[in-house]
């Protein structure tokens, strides 16, 4: 099987039927880093009531025209009840309280200057001024987390806020393991073998699902065989690094064409070439390069594809940037660069499929066009690197 172009595998996976993980359902504060199941939508408005954004006085703004200081009249905390704001009064809010009734602005502390009980402002204002109106958040029904999205910590107490405690969730099973006689497991305390780094890495990446380590498979078509039929008999996904190039001792890709389909052999873009992924009963099995850079890259642009398939929804961020400094690409076809990207400004990192410390600094991914000359300044489209707090 030929190697394919990149845009031709992308449309494989679009096509292509994966089983789906099975949903279940968790209390919310256990969700972390799992993938919504459904649209989780505002059972209310939020918030329920206008309140303050900052620590302040609530005022309202006519008053200011015909008073040049405002009796305060008392003080509103977060849980108090609403009270009615009267003419020529000011009252004292703190971040989070409920904005008396009538009051149309709050004057922000710093800009506050209190006297013998009497608030003097200092401060241009305007109606709306750091008030939270009702439902400014979300309102009832709106979709505030998207089927596909997994749950951060940030969305967890944004749920919590609006009183969602039980949310269907993903069970997403995956299993990993290298291929290769010179490895020894990450775990084993002996010193003997090249140690699997890959495994480790991809699953630090899989937060989102829960990863089990199988071990090394050795270099044997029959045990490689046996190993992924086990492990896809008890996950949804499988992920194998090494053994994908086409050398003698390369067998992943003979093991899988055993017992599944490979839906591609790879592509002809430089350092995810000879990545594949293929179907064994329906469960997609990842089948990565050995090298670090490689298989993170792999991960990023076919694995993370397929998961997103399999939940419905986009794990994948990507972003346009302008390129810090020049890049010829001379290769033999196009390539895929590493990249350090802040505030739209992308500079690339060494190239190569082994380089692992470059991944220490590496935030993004990009692939160039083999021949090109991409100048200082040129824009150019970016995929994010995990992790990220997957914010739209």
């Amino acid at each position: 099987m030929p190697l394919i172009p990149l845009e031709e595998a992308r449309r494989i996976i679009d096509l292509a039927d994966f089983m789906k993980p099975r949903k279940i359902s968790v209390k919310v504060w256990r969700a972390i880093n799992m993938i919504a199941a459904e649209d989780l939508r505002a059972p209310r408005d939020i918030p329920p009531i206008r309140v303050a954004a900052m620590d302040g006085y609530a005022v309202r703004l006519e008053d200011l025209e015909s008073f040049d200081s405002l009796r305060i009249s008392g003080k509103l905390f977060p849980g108090d009840r609403e009270m009615e704001l009267g003419k020529g009064e000011a009252v004292y809010v703190s971040t989070g309280a409920p904005v008396p009734l009538g009051a149309n602005a709050i004057v922000r502390l710093e800009a506050a200057r209190v006297r013998n009980d009497r608030l003097y402002v200092v401060e241009r204002l305007w109606e709306g001024k750091d008030i939270v109106d009702i439902g400014e958040v979300a309102r009832k029904g709106d979709i505030i987390v998207k089927k596909g999205t997994p749950i951060t910590p940030y969305i967890l107490g944004l749920l919590i806020k609006a009183g969602i405690l039980e949310i269907p969730v993903y069970r997403l099973r995956a299993l990993v393991m290298a291929v290769g006689d010179e490895l020894s497991r990450f775990d084993d305390p002996g010193d003997g073998g090249i140690r699997d780094s890959v495994s480790p890495m991809i699953m630090g990446l899989l937060s989102f699902a829960e990863s089990e380590y199988v071990g090394v498979i050795g270099d044997d078509l029959d045990e490689i065989v046996r190993a992924i039929e086990d492990s896809i008999s008890k996950a949804d996904l499988v992920v194998t690094s090494g053994g994908t190039s086409v050398g003698e001792k390369d067998l992943v890709k003979k093991a899988v064409a055993r017992i599944g389909e490979l839906l591609f052999e790879g592509v002809t873009v430089n350092v995810i070439k000879r990545c594949s992924i293929a179907v064994v009963g329906g469960k997609p099995i990842a089948l990565l390069p050995g090298s670090c850079v490689a298989s993170v890259a792999c991960f990023h642009e076919h694995l993370l594809h397929v998961i997103s398939r399999m939940v419905e929804g986009e794990l994948r961020i990507y972003e346009e940037a302008v390129l810090g400094q020049e890049i010829q690409v001379d290769h033999n076809m196009d390539s895929l660069y590493l990249f350090t990207s802040f505030s739209g400004v992308a500079y690339p990192l060494r190239w190569g499929p082994g380089r692992c410390y470059d991944l220490t600094k590496a935030n993004a991914m990009g692939i160039l066009k083999r021949g090109m000359l991409y100048r200082k300044g040129e824009k150019i489209y970016l995929q994010r690197l995990l992790p990220y707090p997957w914010s739209r």
